[in-house]
């Protein structure tokens, strides 16, 4: 997980950076990350977020917080926030914050500044510079703790960053006018190096014209000698082809001569007669062979049980017939051929513009596509896992401030013991998004609301339709809502909640906000100044004042 402290305060989701929506909920998180490693007592956060007047359950709202902390940093196992008494600890990673990278990366130039590096100096202080994007924790409510972490920053970041860059500036620049005067330098003496080969070569050249090639004026010598050994050898062997050529034509005519007693044409026809000694053999055995198997075939023909009448003459007509169908079947494979052969050419005429249409519609289909995924979104639909419309996301933020203020309410009417908080968890097949938990603090357990009481879910509903008038308040401006109705839930409460519930109440009406109670229940006849009471009739329904009406 990672933070961004050197601005507005962020956390990393994925690929995107995040603000946080509640300023107790920045006020907590900075103090964890300005500690980060150390434990931060629950004193010190009810400190960061309320200051000198904290409310009355504080400490609870803490543990709500740090709550709703972790689910949005994923920490479900609290392995990241722990909770540590008397208060939390968050651990943290070295590169975890942008600070910590910062201050990683001004100790790193200052190195690199000191080593004669000023290249990699420059480079590291403005990649830490490039790290701001705004005053510390600017969006973080201000406390000691926050305006001091944020001057600590700032002192690190100004003026000594800029005048550390400019004076590696000046030493880049240095160093570069530097190496260009070497370069140039180089240069001249590759050309000078460049002239001396050249003027090598051409007296290389002109000396090899002397020696007409040879490597050196040995070497030309050695080679006119082995020229005449090489004559001599030529000669000798001119004269030994002399006398072979003569003794080839004798023996030449001597073939000849033989060939001709012989009756054959010349001798190639002599050479192509000649056979083996084993292939005149197997052939005169093969001979052989042959005249007695023609021997035996004869006399088997000669025998009188093979004169038979010969078969009927074959049926030329039909097989005519048979013909004329075969090729009229073939004329007309050939014409379907055809056929077949200029549709395709057609249709390979058509497969470029074919193409082309669908290369243009592509773009289109494409927008279809996404706006199709973005409806779907919005609707619960495809991708969206959670199935969450965009007017219930919307409202899930909404309940979140009511849950929240609903659940100061109601851990003032439970003893402590129960607060809300929003869940997007699905339930079954169906939507989600403006689900609701109850956070049980004696069992530890987050409940659906479901498995609550009748007396409990009572109070659950007065809480949130408090917390609900709190943040209409809080966000109209300051205008009140005058007036609340409680229709029934009164009889399902034992006396003691009955109590607290009507303390409530009562604290309502005392800052001049009119509470009105539908309900059968006796026990609040008596507790009850001021009613109108309903009475039932035949001719239809009467009403009665009892008390003083405000």
């Amino acid at each position: 997980m990672r933070f961004r402290l050197l601005g507005p305060l962020e956390i990393r989701a994925g690929e995107d950076w995040l603000g946080i929506g509640a300023p107790k909920w920045r006020s907590v998180l900075a103090a964890l990350l300005i500690n980060a490693g150390q434990i931060v007592p629950v004193d010190t956060l009810i400190n960061e977020v309320w200051g000198e007047t904290p409310p009355a359950k504080a400490g609870n709202l803490i543990s709500i917080y740090v709550l709703r902390l972790r689910r949005l940093l994923g920490d479900t196992d609290s392995t990241l926030l722990v909770t540590r008494a008397p208060g939390y600890l968050l651990r943290l990673a070295p590169g975890d914050t942008d600070a910590q990278v910062f201050e990683a990366l001004v100790r790193e130039g200052r190195r690199a500044h000191a080593a004669g590096d000023p290249e990699r100096a420059a480079a590291q202080l403005a990649e830490a510079l490039a790290l701001w994007h705004g005053s510390p924790l600017a969006d973080v409510p201000p406390t000691t703790l926050v305006e001091t972490e944020a001057e600590r920053l700032a002192a690190i970041q100004l003026p000594g960053l800029q005048s550390a860059l400019d004076a590696l500036d000046r030493d880049i620049t240095g160093v570069q006018l530097r190496l260009i005067e070497l370069t140039d330098q180089h240069a001249a003496e590759l050309r000078r190096a460049a002239e001396a080969d050249q003027r090598a070569a051409r007296a290389r050249e002109a000396l090899a014209a002397e020696l007409d090639g040879a490597a050196s004026l040995g070497a030309a010598l050695a080679r006119e000698r082995e020229a005449a050994s090489a004559l001599s050898a030529a000669a000798d062997a001119a004269e030994a082809t002399a006398r072979a050529q003569a003794d080839a034509r004798r023996a030449a005519d001597l073939v000849a001569k033989a060939a001709t007693e012989a009756g054959f044409q010349d001798p190639e026809a002599a050479r192509e007669a000649r056979r083996a000694g084993d292939w005149r053999i197997q052939a005169d055995r093969e001979i052989r062979d042959h005249e007695a198997a023609a021997r035996a075939v004869a006399e088997l023909l000669a025998d009188p049980d093979l004169d038979v009448p010969l078969d009927p003459p074959a049926d030329t007509d039909g097989t005519a017939a048979v013909v004329d169908a075969a090729r009229q079947d073939h004329d007309e494979a050939l014409a379907a051929h055809d056929r077949a052969q200029h549709k395709a050419e057609q249709l390979a005429d058509l497969t470029p513009r074919l193409t082309a249409r669908l290369g243009a519609l592509r773009p289109l289909a494409d927008e279809a596509a996404e706006a199709r995924r973005l409806a779907d979104l919005a609707a619960g639909l495809g991708a969206n896992t959670l199935r969450m419309t965009l007017s219930a996301f919307v409202l899930a933020a909404r309940l979140e401030e009511v849950a929240a203020a609903a659940s100061e309410r109601l851990l003032a009417m439970t003893s402590g013991r129960y607060s809300l908080i929003h869940t997007d968890a699905r339930r079954g097949a169906g939507r989600s998004g403006l689900g609701l938990l109850a956070c049980d603090t004696w069992t530890g357990v987050d409940r659906d609301t479901s498995t609550l009481s009748g007396g409990e879910t009572f109070l659950a509903s007065l809480a949130l339709a408090l917390g609900l008038a709190d943040v209409v308040t809080a966000e109209a401006g300051g205008i009140r809502i005058e007036a609340l109705f409680v229709d029934e839930g009164f009889g399902s409460l034992d006396e003691e909640t009955l109590d607290e519930v009507m303390t409530v109440l009562d604290g309502l009406r005392e800052g001049g906000r009119m509470v009105g109670i539908v309900s059968h229940v006796a026990e609040l006849k008596q507790r009850i100044p001021a009613q109108i009471r309903v009475h039932k009739g035949r001719s239809g329904s009467h009403l009665t004042v009892c008390g003083q009406m405000e």
